[in-house]
């Protein structure tokens, strides 16, 4: 209060003029000391990080900070589990504008330089393979464009088995005002696959890198190839490619865009006169794992990449003399169409010499790529088998006759139920052939959780693969021949619950004789255990002539009236009875 009795007021000028000479004197000295506190600061954050990791860091930092950079002989070697196996680079060196990569990240980079580097990468968690993407984590595009970008002899190889993925050697200029080129001494993908000194010629105006015919072999080339970026600060990144193999052509062009937490996505594709084997290339498959040839291919397809049912489009394919391992068919079309949550395969029309085989049907699309094949779904299956043999010869155990398949299979609530009916004619391995046959096949399974609120189907992850498996077959068979034996009809009824399979009814007949027989056996977690798995058998034989049972030529036939009545137990690979 003055004198007077009235307030006194500061005058606001003083205390902003303080903060101004404060900040001021602040920004001279971190213009003075900026660079080697900078600097400093950068080198320990790095060598921090990198400890984070379990990687030993060396390397020598020099540069302006706010608007270049350069990291000369870095080392990175692993001290621990660790993605990175090493690091070299000689030379790395970044020009950017003011304080730019705070703004807008490594896509601010106006000039990038890198000499001499070898990056080795050793994933831990999986092998290089295509995986489904996961939706608990954002999928980001990449957004590491600099407006130019110099490579002189680098190398990148990632392990993985059987075979590393390796680019040695790679020389990459790209300069958005002058044409520029590409030099790849050795690319191996991970299935094997090698191409050696590939060159190509480049432009990168405004972003969009371009690579022009890119010589891989002698009947391979990319034609073009085009990653357009020029929009990236806007999340979204255009891909186009024309490619030729084998006489035939594939070309596509695919637009991404980041939205909510995945990629919206809109897929082009075109194939003519394609070597099916093109897929074991790129889907890291043995070389010889598929074999044949992609008459015509049209994909349409757009939607979020990890939300099927957002998906809408058409896929169509013609497809011949195909095979794989034991699977193999002189022609095959498909169809399939997705639109409004749910997909129909429209045709799926497979021959084989005189062998046809059908499929039509529908099913929901899932919110999540991991609940395809458990949301409802009917499918209707047909196939006429006239020469088995053929279709069958590619298996160890030929099977020769013909036969007749007829099913459906609806999945609902996460529950799978399939009927079958199957006839055969004629039947036949080396040793055994059969008449004729008829089964009725029901089967239910449990394929994976309902999430949908209010379901109480149960979660499948980790269980057996015959947990909640029910099944019924009921069978007839006549005129049956195994070896020197010889059998008038078989009649029989299977159920299973889970891994237990109980024979209900098995009834054997030949002429005035009888053979009847039930038991149980114990499904085994893995296949390749059958005949060790727990079992047994009840067993009871009327018979007025046991000769019936052998062929008229046998000379190990045994003659004469017998009643039998018995039980045998196998446990570990061993049989008791009485």
């Amino acid at each position: 209060m003055g004198d007077d009795g009235q307030k006194v007021y500061e005058p606001r000028a003083g205390w902003r003029r303080r903060v101004i000479v404060a900040l001021g004197i602040f920004c001279a000295l971190l213009l003075i000391f900026h660079r080697p506190l900078l600097l400093s600061l950068g080198h320990r954050i790095a060598l921090h990080y990198a400890a984070k990791e379990n990687l030993k860091l060396d390397f020598r930092i020099e540069g302006s900070v706010f608007t270049n950079l350069t990291v000369r002989n870095l080392h990175a070697v692993a001290t621990g589990p660790s993605d990175v196996e090493s690091i070299d680079v000689e030379l790395a060196r970044a020009n950017y504008g003011l304080l730019a990569p705070m703004r807008h990240g490594l896509n601010s980079i106006r000039n990038l330089e890198v000499r001499s580097a070898r990056i080795v990468l050793n994933p831990a968690e999986a092998t290089l393979r295509p995986r489904p993407p996961n939706p608990k984590k954002k999928i980001d595009l990449p957004d590491f464009f600099p407006e130019r970008l110099h490579v002189t002899d680098a190398t990148i190889i990632v392990r993985n088995k059987p075979h590393d993925f390796v680019m040695e050697h790679v020389d990459l200029d790209l300069d958005p005002r002058n044409p520029g080129e590409l030099k790849i001494d050795k690319l191996q993908l991970v299935g094997g696959q090698t191409w050696l000194k590939i060159s190509a010629q480049t432009s990168y105006a405004n972003r969009n890198l371009i690579l022009r015919d890119v010589v891989l072999a002698n009947d391979e080339r990319i034609r073009v190839l085009s990653v357009d970026a020029s929009n990236i600060a806007a999340r979204k990144l255009a891909i186009n490619f024309d490619y030729s193999v084998g006489g035939g052509n594939l070309s596509g062009s695919l637009a991404l865009r980041e939205a909510q937490t995945s990629l919206e996505t809109d897929v082009h594709l075109r194939a003519e006169n394609v070597p099916a084997g093109i897929i074991n290339k790129y889907a890291a498959l043995p070389e010889d794992w598929i074999s044949g040839q992609i008459e015509r291919l049209d994909v349409d397809l757009r939607g979020l990449l990890s939300s099927p049912r957002t998906w809408s489009g058409t896929i169509a394919a013609q497809v011949r003399d195909f095979k794989q391992e034991a699977t193999s068919f002189d022609r095959g079309v498909f169809q399939v169409s997705a639109q409004n949550g749910v997909a129909t395969l429209q045709t799926a029309d497979i021959v084989q010499g005189e062998n046809k085989f059908q499929v039509r049907g529908s099913a929901e699309l899932p919110a999540e790529v991991k609940q395809l094949g458990t949301r409802p779904a009917n499918f209707e299956i047909a196939a006429t088998a006239p020469d088995l043999k053929r279709l069958t010869a590619g298996m160890p155990e030929k099977l020769s006759g013909s036969a007749q398949v007829n099913g459906k299979v609806d999945i609902v609530n996460g529950k799978l139920e399939a009927n079958f009916n199957v006839t055969g004619d004629s039947l036949g391995f080396t040793d055994e052939t059969i008449g004729k046959l008829s089964a009725a096949i029901k089967a239910t399974k449990i394929l994976a959780a309902d999430t949908r609120p209010g379901s109480a189907t149960p979660a499948t992850t980790g269980r057996p693969w015959f947990a909640d498996l029910n099944s019924n077959v009921s069978f007839e068979a006549s005129k049956l021949r195994f070896r020197d034996y010889t059998i008038d009809s078989v009649t029989g009824t299977l159920t299973g619950v889970n891994d237990a399979l109980k024979i209900e009814q098995l009834d054997i007949g030949r002429k005035e004789n009888r053979l009847a027989i039930t038991g149980r056996y114990n499904l085994p977690e893995d296949l390749r255990k059958l005949m060790s798995q727990p079992a047994q058998l009840n067993v009871s034989l009327s018979a007025n002539e046991l000769g019936d049972y052998w062929a008229a030529e046998s000379p190990d036939k045994v003659s004469g009236p017998l009643q039998l009545t018995g039980q045998l137990e196998s446990k570990a690979g061993l049989v008791n009875g009485q």
